[in-house]
């Protein structure tokens, strides 16, 4: 008589596999659905911030355009500067800040007596302040045999003399008394496009208004009224979501010619920052009145109509 072979139950072990499976399965796939949601979470992110640019870039550009129609139908350029809140939403604001070039010190252009009022505005004491302004001059001059050259030989500029203009106010960092000092207040001071060498004494910038009450000094004759139109205009903006800066961006214009269909065009091309770490537009009190005439509700609803 045969022996029956014991009965087995393998659905145990047949469990223990299908669970084993599925745990090495969810080890795979699991990096690769974070992968994925992250992905998504990238480009969603990557696609509000060019949305948010690209309406910044369309505010930056309506800005500049109502500045030079608004000045075509006789509305005063800023003296010294112009800071507008607008309005875009419930929850969304933009704060534009305009500044008159003709209120700032051109590097290429200004004697020795202005570029001096200008660093002692940054805070320079009266010898250094010379020194820096006779090293600006030799560092612009390709005569090496510039009276200023025995003066500016007590400044180090890093890389030596250019001779040669400047291209941008940031080259004076290469100077030593200025090297720390932010370049965003280097350009509260300074210029390369007004192409003058003088200033307007009427469209000033604080800066330079608080070192003319102090005393203009020699640069007193420089320090005139001219009255006539901005050389170039700097437009930065900041738009916010809430009380959080989400976006900045700032560009410099310029009308070439006069009338409402004088081109315009960019000196400095638009650059933006997502996420800058504070605020630095701050409106002036209750806002210049002159932003009423810039920017008409009209407008402000074209600006809104930008936004994402």
């Amino acid at each position: 008589m045969k022996r029956r072979r014991p009965i087995t139950d393998d659905r145990g072990f047949a469990l223990v596999a299908v669970l084993f499976f599925l745990i090495v399965l969810a080890a795979v796939l699991t990096p690769f659905t974070i992968a994925a949601r992250t992905y998504q979470l990238v480009v969603r992110n990557t696609l509000a911030a060019s949305a948010s640019t690209a309406a910044l870039s369309s505010i930056l550009q309506t800005g500049a355009l109502v500045f030079t129609l608004g000045e075509a139908n006789g509305l005063r350029w800023p003296d010294p500067t112009l800071v507008c809140e607008i309005r875009l939403g419930p929850d969304s604001r933009v704060i534009l800040r305009y500044v008159n070039h003709a209120g700032l010190i051109d590097l290429n252009a200004a004697p020795p007596e202005l570029l001096a009022f200008g660093f002692r505005a940054l805070g320079l004491d009266p010898d250094a302040a010379d020194g820096v302004a006779a090293a600006v001059v030799a560092f612009r001059t390709a005569d090496t045999g510039s009276g200023h050259a025995m003066l500016a030989e007590s400044v180090a500029v890093a890389g030596g003399l250019k001779r040669g203009p400047f291209e941008a106010v940031a080259e004076l960092s290469d100077f030593q008394p200025l090297a720390a000092t932010a370049n965003r207040r280097l350009e509260e001071v300074f210029t390369v496009l007004s192409g003058a060498g003088t200033v307007d004494r009427l469209r000033l910038t604080p800066v330079l208004e608080a070192m003319l009450r102090r005393g203009a000094g020699d640069a007193h004759a420089f320090l005139i009224e001219s009255g006539g139109r901005a050389p170039a205009v700097t437009l930065e903006a900041e738009l916010y979501r809430g009380d959080a800066v989400t976006h900045r961006g700032r560009t410099v214009f310029a009308q070439s010619g006069a009338g409402e269909t004088a081109p315009l065009h960019l000196l400095e091309p638009m650059s933006f920052e997502a996420s800058p770490d504070t605020a630095i537009l701050r409106p002036q009190g209750s806002g210049d009145p002159l932003c009423a005439g810039y920017f008409e509700p009209a407008t402000q609803q074209l600006l809104a109509e930008f936004l994402p």
